[in-house]
């Protein structure tokens, strides 16, 4: 994925800029007509794809949070359903968003909706906190006259997808952090309290065991050379990182994330429970099907899912049906592929793509489970083995001790 910096004009003829990451400049050009950008003109950001690349992931202009977004939307469906209007609503969001970033732009709707500007088409303009799935939806709703139905299907669509990822992400934080205490603690063992044994180890003259000399030696090494260790963590992240903004590196790492052993069937699990959920309420809200294809297509963040989401937007566009390239793609599992040909036979696709998000949510939930019950004994061997190794190195030559004297 590179960076690029992008010129256009809306459909009211106000210029429209801003930086996006996008495979190509086609593709970014395709994204921005889609909302209704025109006049376009694209720059790649020199760079981008090396250390300028991560410096813009970290430094540069970013988004907002899934929960002040899921905030802001909460409470802007709220005012709404109160039946108040648009400007008021976002005059008061101007002040009671949560962050800086959202109270700026919620004073800068509002001053393009006092002007006449649609609600959706100001939110084009900040793609980075309303994704297309999003602007889609409220567009929706302005067309169909049913705002506060839409605002409430992308709250509950923000609720769910949060929920989703805390879920995840709790169930990474967990031995990530486990993981960070045992080397921490292995290193302040090797270069703290390991050294105290040495000089008593060197005025007992005796030959010492393997095990030992071995914990000694790598305890002399860390002592000496600790800034060797941290840079060479600093520099495997950085280079990881460098690898992921290569279109080489993005495609490898993300099918790594399908297929990695324990955590790829999550990872699986979690791709069907977003995209049924987002399907669904792209086509409760009204959105055409192809449209409602293009946007999951963006909010599921994995190449290889994208590719084949795309594959299937195009034979759906030549007339097949949804379920047949579905199935065809391999990327599906038997129970979506199937709820979606009842869904399309019956007409009640939005219900039978929400039934599915539903059930897999759940079957995150257990695998989430499972994955902790099978991990938690799994690293208390890992950190136990850690500083067992090292303590009975320490104690073997004691122990060879009181055998001889015995």
């Amino acid at each position: 994925m590179a960076v690029f910096r992008y010129k256009g004009r809306n459909m009211y003829g106000k210029l429209v800029q801003g930086k996006m990451e996008a495979e190509s400049p086609e593709s970014l050009e395709a994204t921005l007509r889609r909302r209704g950008i025109s006049q376009i003109t694209i720059e790649k950001i020199e760079g981008v794809s090396g250390i300028e690349g991560i410096l813009y992931k970290f430094f540069g202009k970013r988004g907002v949070s899934l929960r002040a977004l899921l905030f802001f939307t909460r409470q802007f469906t709220t005012m709404l359903k109160a039946g108040l209007p648009l400007t008021r609503i976002l005059d008061i969001l101007s002040f009671q968003s949560p962050g800086k970033r959202l109270r700026e732009v919620a004073k800068k709707i509002k001053k393009d909706v006092e002007s006449g500007i649609p609600l959706s088409t100001s939110m084009m303009n900040f793609p980075t906190i309303f994704s297309s799935l999003y602007v889609n939806m409220i567009k929706a709703g302005e067309v169909g006259g049913n705002l506060d139905r839409s605002f409430e299907r992308v709250t509950e669509f923000l609720e769910n997808d949060y929920r989703l990822r805390q879920k995840i992400k709790g169930a990474m934080s967990y031995p990530m952090f486990v993981l960070v205490i045992a080397f921490s603690l292995g290193f302040f063992m090797l270069t703290v309290f390991v050294p105290r044994f040495a000089g008593f180890f060197a005025d007992l003259n005796v030959p010492l065991p393997a095990m030992t000399q071995f914990t000694l030696n790598l305890s002399l090494w860390l002592k000496k050379n600790w800034w060797i260790v941290i840079l060479g963590v600093v520099g495997l992240i950085i280079a990881f990182n460098l690898f992921k903004t290569t279109p080489y590196g993005r495609e490898r790492t993300d099918a790594f994330k399908l297929k990695m052993p324990i955590l790829g069937k999550l990872n699986h699990l979690t791709v069907m429970a977003r995209f049924s959920a987002t399907l669904s309420s792209l086509l409760a809200a009204g959105v055409p099907l192809l449209q409602a294809l293009d946007t999951v297509g963006g909010v599921l963040d994995n190449v290889i899912i994208q590719r084949e989401i795309q594959k299937i937007e195009e034979r759906v566009r030549r007339g097949e049906t949804l379920s047949k390239p579905m199935e065809e793609s391999g990327l599906f599992t038997p129970m979506v592929v199937q709820m979606t040909a009842i869904g399309e036979e019956t007409g009640e696709l939005e219900e039978m793509l929400m039934k599915v998000a539903q059930f897999y949510e759940e079957e995150v939930n257990r695998a989430v489970e499972q994955l902790t019950s099978l991990i938690e004994p799994l690293l208390i061997l890992f950190v136990g083995g850690i500083i067992g190794f090292i303590i009975i190195s320490l104690y073997l030559p004691i122990f060879y001790m009181v055998g001889q004297i015995r």
